[in-house]
């Protein structure tokens, strides 16, 4: 009996490539758009990341794998797997020059340590606006939790599953597709848990998707985020993790969230409680880089004291 050395499902990649990259560079810069540990898009797995993504409408699965110091292995399967792989320098955050903050932080002592443990962040991007956005609507005025569990419904009703040609590979659900979401009634996302307002939110980018992803190409990431609040239920808050997250913009400052002005407070002047107002006061050396400094003050680890009872979570699916 001849041996096989290669099952017969697993198959070589459509699209492959190495890229040399900074010693801070890896697929760990992914975790960013994972949508928690619910997320069936992605997968997390030592030094190897998988991807489940639309390019074009083109379906692939992407693994990303650290080959060593300063290398990242990049393959991808499916019909979408050359974009993909064209795509992940953008990703891994190749484009990106984090060291303006490292001179902006030096006066700060709690970010000046933080600095040395964790080195400053570099911010990655993606290649669909709409991708990012479909979880990040889902976030708006809810806890993470209910907004992570919303997304994992919403990707098994609308998604599909990812190409599966290699046999490492784990299972993984494709985003919401956009078409499916456009024709969808309100109604369809309360099995989700999605009300109403967030549901209308979620159906009307998705039939302006093509509109919508055809922003980051053409405008800067300031345009964007003000292009985006035309849109109805896109507010700043959401214009801004959108931005943030697609385009690496290191100063989308995320103002209107729940917990972002206190954490700020709290490690930039030691104040339990703070504002919109008051976190941008703080923000201001940074200007340029604001949205970079929020997300090294997260890293710090410092976060606010407590007070009163958490928020409870609405469930609306079997209203």
């Amino acid at each position: 009996m001849t041996g096989c050395t290669v099952p017969p499902n697993d198959r070589a990649p459509d699209a492959a490539q190495k890229f040399s990259v900074p010693t801070d560079v890896g697929p760990h810069l992914l975790r960013r758009l994972r949508n928690g540990s619910l997320d069936p898009t992605m997968v997390v797995s030592g030094d190897t990341v998988w991807r489940a993504i639309r390019v074009g409408g083109r379906a692939a699965t992407v693994r990303y794998r650290q080959g060593g110091v300063g290398l990242v292995d990049v393959a991808a399967w499916g019909a979408g797997a050359e974009p993909a792989v064209a795509a992940a320098p953008l990703a891994l955050g190749l484009h990106d020059d984090p060291t303006e903050l490292e001179t902006l932080a030096g006066p700060y002592p709690t970010l000046g340590e933080t600095l040395r443990r964790v080195g400053a962040p570099r911010l990655g991007g993606s290649h669909s606006l709409v991708e990012v956005l479909v979880p990040t609507i889902l976030g708006q005025k809810v806890q993470t939790r209910s907004a992570h569990t919303s997304y994992r419904d919403l990707c098994r009703r609308f998604g599909d599953d990812a190409p599966t040609w290699s046999n490492d590979a784990p299972p993984l659900r494709l985003p919401p597709d956009p078409i499916r979401l456009a024709d969808a009634t309100y109604h369809a996302f309360h099995h989700a848990n999605v009300e109403r307002r967030r549901a209308v939110t979620l159906i009307e980018v998705a039939r302006r998707a093509t509109l919508i992803d055809g922003l980051i190409a053409t405008r800067s990431p300031r345009e964007v985020r003000v292009a985006l609040q035309q849109f109805p239920g896109v507010g700043p808050w959401t214009a801004a993790v959108a931005t943030q997250l697609v385009c690496g913009d290191p100063d989308a400052v995320i103002v209107g969230d729940f917990h972002l002005p206190n954490i700020v407070a709290w490690v930039m002047a030691g104040e339990p409680r703070g504002t919109d107002a008051r976190m941008l006061e703080l923000l201001a050396p940074f200007v340029g880089q604001r949205g970079r400094a929020q997300v090294l003050i997260g890293r710090t680890g410092h976060r606010p004291p407590r007070y009163g009872p958490r928020l409870s979570i609405r469930d609306i699916r079997h209203v």
